[in-house]
């Protein structure tokens, strides 16, 4: 059994068996009919996109089908290439074989709307062994399993926004009960640097008399930052002081807005947001990641707007808390 999840091209073909183009007759198509039924009720009862895409490959093997050599490949969101999830019939997945020689191939797309994830191959050995009813049966297969897939795909996100909310929701119960400032700064960034799964992070508080950030804590990002002070617009903290609005940067050291005082740092990839109650400005956060290849996107930027919104809210808490016990 061919390993499933791997970047491949079409895999190598066993012997398969001999597949005759022909008319078929009333009873065929009955067969070929109830096939495609006994398929669709499988891609329901699975359970996952891998199972789907293992489904769909099992069940176009059926004899009244008589589809020999099958791969499914599902599209790298990142990449765009083709990453084998299940495949019948072939010798070595691995290989690197083209097409076949005198054999002929199928290839149907699988699209959500009209987005391309994934497209099925079939091959055969025969040359012109597909016709119309081919295309029609297989892409009658695909139209399931995208729909299928889609809505797996839903049930993930909703999971994960559900355990997402729920670390949230941990986080902001043990921040609240912090309120000593010193220890709660620093408590909101290493949570925001294990919830974000980042390699670390800054905050800052606003200084609103001399109109200028003050870096109170700083985690994993090559220099100790703490005490430093930045103007609004600089750097990507000061930069999302003064917009009030969240930045992403992919390349960090070929950003024309890196403070020199950041020059040594081995941080490539920067995620920034305010920290605002209102239109108030409270201080700012920045995430950062020190991994190559590894850039912030949309659910990132997500996650961290949910965490900031309630972490202003826990500073500010905690600021006339002890703006309180001075006054004592």
């Amino acid at each position: 059994m061919p390993e499933a999840g791997t970047s491949a091209p079409a895999p190598r073909p066993t012997e398969p068996r001999k597949r005759r183009k022909q008319h078929h007759g009333g009873s065929k198509l009955v067969q070929r009919q109830s096939a495609l039924l006994r398929l669709s009720s499988t891609i329901v009862e699975a359970q996952d996109e891998r199972e789907i895409c293992e489904r769909v490959v099992n069940g176009l093997r059926d004899p009244a089908l008589g589809y020999d050599l099958l791969a499914l490949f599902m599209l790298d969101e990142s990449t765009g290439e083709r990453v084998l999830q299940a495949s019948a019939g072939w010798k070595d997945v691995r290989a690197d074989v083209a097409s076949l020689a005198t054999g002929s191939e199928l290839e149907v797309q699988l699209k959500v709307g009209d987005k391309i994830i994934g497209v099925l191959v079939v091959e055969s050995t025969e040359p012109d062994a597909f016709d119309r009813e081919d295309f029609e049966i297989l892409n009658a297969a695909v139209n399931q399993a995208s729909i299928a897939i889609a809505r797996a795909r839903l049930l993930v996100s909703e999971r994960q926004r559900a355990d997402e909310q729920k670390a949230l929701l941990d986080t902001m119960a043990d921040l609240s009960s912090e309120r000593e400032l010193s220890k709660l700064l620093q408590a909101v960034l290493e949570r925001a640097v294990r919830l974000l799964a980042v390699t670390g992070g800054e905050l800052a508080i606003y200084d609103e008399e001399r109109e200028e950030l003050v870096i109170v804590a700083s985690l994993n990002i090559g220099v100790d930052s703490t005490g430093m002070r930045l103007k609004l617009g600089e750097g990507a903290m000061g930069t999302v002081a003064e917009t009030h609005e969240p930045l992403i940067i992919p390349k960090y050291q070929e950003w024309s807005g890196r403070p020199s005082k950041y020059a040594e740092t081995p941080v490539r990839s920067v995620m920034a947001a305010p920290l605002l109650i209102g239109n108030r400005l409270v201080g700012a956060i920045a995430s950062v990641h020190s991994e190559l290849g590894r850039e912030f996107g949309p659910a990132d930027l997500r996650l961290l707007n949910l965490f900031t919104s309630q972490a202003a809210i826990a500073i500010q808490n905690a600021r006339l808390y002890t703006e309180a016990q001075r006054q004592k």
